[in-house]
């Protein structure tokens, strides 16, 4: 028999790597120091982000892996690390891109700034939530190998 390839149900996973990444935005955000956005907005966005990223992209590869046998923590994290410099980037080049302003090759650059600035937070979100869905989930750091049931 085949060694179970993660300890607990991967909508577990699912869950701790959505609520990892808001949580740690919205502690970060509420510090004294930053009193312009409220915490309530800060999970009222982050939530449904990195939930979204979780489950459409998270869980589908977490199923594919799981099903070729390779479902392990390391190519999860470091899928978690591409996905969540991706997602901010576009999330940044989406709220800063404005199609009135006059000057568009402008407008395009502020957008562009934007996002290129976003890839390092978002890898590091995409990294903890990565491995919030592995510790939900109970992924393995690396695949464990069967051993003989006979001698």
């Amino acid at each position: 028999m085949e060694h179970a390839q993660h300890a607990r149900p991967l909508f577990i996973g699912v869950i701790a790597g959505a609520v990892s990444p808001t949580l740690l935005a919205t502690l970060l955000e509420s510090s004294p120091d930053r009193i312009m956005v409220p915490p309530l907005l800060v999970v009222l966005v982050a939530l449904p982000i990195s939930l979204a990223a979780s489950t459409i992209v998270g869980l589908p590869l977490a199923l594919w892996l799981r099903s070729k046998g390779q479902l392990t923590a390391i190519r999860l994290c470091l899928a978690g690390v591409l996905v969540g410099a991706v997602v901010m980037a576009a999330f940044n080049f989406e709220m800063n891109y404005w199609p009135q302003m006059k000057d568009q090759s402008f407008a395009k650059q502020i957008a562009w700034n934007s996002a290129i600035s976003g890839i390092l937070p978002g890898a590091v979100f995409g990294a903890i939530s990565s491995v919030a869905f592995c510790l939900g989930a109970g992924i393995a750091i690396r695949r464990r190998n069967k051993t003989p049931t006979c001698i």
